[in-house]
């Protein structure tokens, strides 16, 4: 992909079989945080005068996405 609208356009297209969570990012300073399973696909956007950076771990962290969190 060459930035992080044509990624995210590919994700919203493509079968996702498992719970993911991705960091995006593209040359030109755009970052992103997705969230995703077979169900749904949740993008957490950064705000780059607030916050210039994405940061997770390998687990939901939206509000939406929580309830497909496991919890072995």
């Amino acid at each position: 992909c060459h930035d992080v609208k044509e990624a995210l356009s590919i994700l919203h297209q493509i079968p996702i079989g498992s719970a993911q969570t991705l960091t995006i990012a593209d040359p030109s300073g755009s970052m992103i945080i997705v969230e995703c399973n077979s169900e749904k696909v949740m993008e957490i956007k950064s705000i780059r005068e607030q916050r210039p950076f994405v940061a997770t771990a390998n687990n939901f962290n939206s509000k939406d996405m929580q309830n497909y969190q496991r919890h072995d």
